[in-house]
């Protein structure tokens, strides 16, 4: 089993604090609300592990204030045990003991603690996924302390819930949201590539009409935020992956046993099985291509970006005039975004990062990067400024890299059809917490009011300003 325990730049018992951009001390006495601190405790169980996420809250105002974050992740995923919930529930053991250690015990009692499952368990049949869920529950009741959540404390959450609280998590970090500066920042759109889905939000304009089945309302601050949401369950990295092997392997002429594409690196060889939903009835083994020509060539990128693009459902029917991609309803983004950031998360970060492309870049830079990479040779990196660069290194020994890189491009320019100009800022954290929808969730556990409204559903989430 795999760990990854990471806390944020802070100390937890730090008296100053970084929200928003902005310096807040912290206070003597809280706000007559209550405690003038609190836990709390979200495990997100995602496709490839599990993460807990431990924060810490200040209450110096009646707004809370978030101060720190701890994490530690578990590999893998609980749908790697689908057949064996509880050992699914046992895998989240080394979560719950580091959550018994981070928080003080004084606090035991009073932290509330959820786990909040995404696309990956959303892929399973539904007597797997409730079985899993049923264990997980049972697990931490039994052998934790801290109070379940009052509102569905463990659950496969929706993708639309996902991305709303992903928007929220974002808009707090970045102080677009905050109760001292209202009005002060607009509001980021989230773009979020997990491994089984991706989730694109933002705030929709007054001057656009969208239908009540794409949009929820977030009221913050006294002010309502009516968003545009969407999740693509089956459009995560690895899932995508999945699809195009699969088609390349369904283009394989008659009773072939091999095909090669440019995606790939000469030195792959993977075997694809029979496919359950295609007539082609043979194993195919995928091979890569050697690096194909000089410093100016995008051949092998040209090619390979065919491939991602009929894997994508572009042209699939789109029957309410406007769509983005796999016939989902979307207004155009020159109209509708204008010229607020969009936050690129997950998979987006790890793949943009480690080549230097994070901060106000534009799709054709994530092409230029997705072109150098497609020529499969590696020593085009190898330079002083590269030197001990450990997550590029890894990166340049992946063979999915390029097909990767290429869907990135693929998704932001032909799928969501951002304007040319457009600026995104790949990131992992913002002022050191994690670009996490946990985050969101967290805050709207602490306050018991519902404030999230899916239009035609009725009451949601909470409202915590």
């Amino acid at each position: 089993m795999g760990y990854d325990y990471t806390m944020g730049s802070r100390s937890i018992n730090d008296p100053i604090v970084r929200v928003g951009g902005q310096l807040l001390s912290h206070c003597d006495e809280p706000a007559p609300s209550g405690s003038l601190v609190r836990y709390a405790a979200i495990i997100d169980a995602g496709s490839s592990g599990s993460r807990m996420h431990i924060y810490k809250f200040s209450y110096c105002t009646q707004y809370p204030q978030v101060e720190s974050e701890a994490t530690l992740k578990v590999k893998p995923g609980l749908s790697s045990n689908a057949s064996d919930p509880e050992a699914a529930a046992r895998s989240l053991d080394p979560l719950l003991a580091f959550a018994l250690k981070t928080v003080p015990p004084a606090y035991h009692l009073s932290t509330p603690i959820a786990l909040k499952a995404t696309a990956g368990l959303r892929m399973l049949r539904r007597d797997q996924r409730d079985a899993i869920i049923a264990a997980v529950k049972r697990r931490i009741s039994t052998v934790m302390p801290f109070p379940l959540a009052k509102h569905n404390p463990v659950e496969v959450m929706s993708g639309r819930d996902e991305a709303a609280f992903g928007w929220l998590a974002i808009n707090i970090l970045t102080g677009a949201l905050s109760p001292e500066n209202p009005g002060s920042n607009a509001a980021s759109n989230v773009f979020d590539l997990g491994g089984a889905s991706t989730q694109f939000t933002f705030q929709k304009p007054e001057h656009l009409d969208i239908p009540n089945n794409y949009t929820g309302v977030i009221k913050a601050n006294g002010k309502k935020y009516t968003l545009y949401e969407h999740s693509y369950l089956g459009y995560g990295v690895f899932e995508f992956l999945n699809r195009v092997y699969g088609h390349l392997a369904d283009s394989a002429p008659p009773n072939a046993s091999s095909v090669s594409s440019p995606c790939f690196p000469e030195w792959l060889n993977t075997n694809i099985p029979p496919s359950t939903s295609t007539p082609r009835h043979l194993r195919v083994n995928i091979t890569g291509t050697h690096g194909h020509g000089g410093e100016d060539d995008s051949h092998n990128f040209e090619q390979c970006y065919i491939v991602v693009k009929k894997a994508m459902g572009l042209h699939a029917p789109c029957p309410q005039g406007s769509c983005s991609f796999d016939g989902v309803y979307q207004p155009d983004l020159d109209l509708a975004l204008k010229h607020n950031t969009t936050y690129l998360l997950s998979y987006f970060y790890k793949h943009a990062s480690p080549f230097g492309l994070a901060t106000g870049f534009q799709t054709h830079e994530a092409q230029n990067l997705a072109v150098k990479v497609c020529r499969h040779n590696s020593t085009q990196f190898k330079d002083d400024e590269n030197e001990g660069n450990e997550d590029l290194e890894e990166l340049l020994k992946d063979p999915n890299v390029c097909p990767v890189l290429t869907y990135i491009v693929a998704l932001l320019k032909n799928g969501m059809r951002f304007p040319p100009y457009h600026s995104f800022v790949a990131a992992e954290k913002i002022h050191g917490f994690h670009a996490s929808w946990t985050l969101g969730v967290a805050v709207d556990i602490l306050q018991h009011d519902y404030y999230y409204r899916r239009r035609g559903i009725g009451p949601g989430l909470v409202n915590w300003l």
